[in-house]
């Protein structure tokens, strides 16, 4: 549709547990608001422990989704308005034929995603999706 989809927002479409908020730090004190964007520095901090946790559920949980997915045929969620929201799916399919799937027109939006943008962190992402 052209829009951001968040894993948490997903999760909870799927009415599955969402993301690993708490994380158990090394000095034995709970981080209760850990996102990705902390896991560099904690990581840093030699935090492995708390990092490894919250990636396990980042994996666990998507794998979980995607079964749900698989199984149901669509992934449905909440609009930030509250609005039932869904799209269906024959199958699950490969980041190489998602970018086969024609762009949607996202002319309404200020500032509209790019695929690339989901992907540009990847090395050498495009040789890896026959960009």
């Amino acid at each position: 549709k052209g829009y951001y989809l968040g894993l948490d927002k997903a999760l909870a479409g799927a009415g599955l547990q969402g993301k690993v908020k708490a994380v158990t730090l090394n000095d034995g004190s709970t981080l209760s608001d850990m996102s990705g964007a902390g896991a560099p520095q904690l990581w840093a901090a030699g935090e492995y422990d708390a990092v490894t946790e919250y990636l396990k559920g980042d994996v666990t949980q998507l794998l979980a989704l995607a079964a749900r997915v698989a199984r149901s045929g669509a992934i449905t969620w909440l609009s930030n308005r509250g609005k039932p929201q869904s799209v269906r799916t024959k199958k699950l399919i490969t980041v190489e034929e998602c970018f086969r799937i024609p762009t949607p027109d996202t002319s309404w939006m200020s500032n509209p995603p790019s695929r690339v943008s989901f992907v540009d962190w990847v090395p050498n992402w495009a040789a890896r999706v026959g960009h």
